[in-house]
């Protein structure tokens, strides 16, 4: 993964000049910031792992276990045939998660999740709400089956091979390796439709409960990017606004079947405006924008089984509405698209 400040995202299409930072740049935040707070790899439980019969046994009870346990890792990232290796650190003190990932190849670079406290607002545009646990989905069996691999290895530790198959094209299917004792995904594959993988997360070593504080996850260097996410629900079953300002999505606005809003972000000005949506296993974010880009022409950009799928209003309102997240290209545009289904209807907040 790039560092949110680089345009260095995989084009599929450019349309124009400005695409080429501005689209990589959300894209390349987005991937970091669903890599550190929503990933399958961000979650273990604490038992060792029981029957898994259904998608719901398999991400159950990994939200608490994750503000209990700590461990440390090398992993990789692979994607379009690009390899990236990284130091994890993750730190669990009194329910809060603290993480650090620095890349080993290529560049000098260093990302910090810090915790948010519950409830507190934000001034920070890098920060993102969470509401409830990111597993934590009561119909997520309604769209995904498990099919069960068989055994194996991933880091010298014995582990369960699931493969999370969607019931529909408008999501990606995993394929996972459970560690057998904690519950940890030590291997996370994206494929597609067709059975390809778009790209491949995967501990090379990895130390659980290893003895570690919170310093071993503060920055070893001058120049890194923080992050700031929401360890817990303002309040049960409705999406937090980190800004403390309310603004709902375009009421035209259609997701696939099983996403639901776990989060929101909006500028002091609502010149932007963010939701986040998930179906307790796939992530996206929907932006829109008041007055900039509007003259674009729609584009669309991918790495791995990240994209972006940009477009401005059809009408004279100035905005432009994209969507960023874990979800194939045709589901990204069918959520945009539905915004401007309604001649004129603009959307909250503006």
């Amino acid at each position: 993964m790039e560092p949110c400040c680089s345009p260095g995202c995989r084009t599929v299409r450019m349309s124009s000049k400005l695409a080429a930072g501005a689209v990589p740049h959300r894209l390349t935040c987005a991937i970091f910031l669903v890599f550190l707070g929503l990933s399958p790899a961000s979650y273990i439980q604490a038992e060792p792992v029981g029957e898994l019969s259904s998608a719901s046994t398999v991400l159950a009870g990994v939200d608490s276990a994750n503000r209990q346990l700590c461990y440390r890792g090398i992993v990789s990232y692979e994607y379009g045939g690009v390899l990236r290796t990284m130091r994890l650190v993750h730190v669990a003190r009194d329910g809060r998660v603290h993480e650090s990932m620095q890349h080993l190849s290529g560049p000098s670079r260093q990302y910090l999740r810090r915790p948010m406290p519950a409830c507190n607002k934000s001034n920070s545009n890098e920060a993102v709400a969470r509401v409830g646990g990111g597993f934590r989905h009561p119909t997520i069996d309604l769209y995904y089956r498990l099919v069960e691999r068989g055994d194996n290895r991933v880091a010298d530790r014995p582990v369960r091979m699931i493969h999370l198959v969607p019931k529909d094209k408008y999501r990606y299917g995993q394929v996972v390796a459970v560690d057998k004792q904690t519950g940890l995904f030590l291997r996370t594959l994206t494929v597609d439709t067709s059975k390809q993988v778009l790209e491949r997360f995967q501990f090379i070593d990895i130390e659980i409960d290893a003895g570690l504080t919170l310093s071993d996850a503060a920055p070893n260097a001058s120049d890194f990017q923080e992050i700031a996410v929401a360890d817990a629900p303002c309040q049960q079953g409705s999406p937090r606004d980190i800004v403390g300002k309310t603004v709902s999505p375009p009421p035209q606005l259609w997701v696939p079947p099983g996403f639901v809003e776990v989060a929101r972000h909006a500028a002091e000005d609502f010149a932007r405006n963010e939701w986040i949506f998930s179906d307790g296993l796939a992530v996206f974010s929907v932006f829109v924008d008041n007055g900039h880009w509007f003259n674009t022409p729609p584009l669309e950009a991918h790495r791995g089984a990240s994209v972006i799928y940009m477009a401005p209003s059809a009408v004279e309102q100035h905005y432009t509405v994209s969507v960023v997240g874990e979800v194939p290209l045709a589901t990204a545009r069918a959520v945009v698209e539905s915004v401007f289904s309604t001649p004129n209807a603009g959307f909250a907040g503006e």
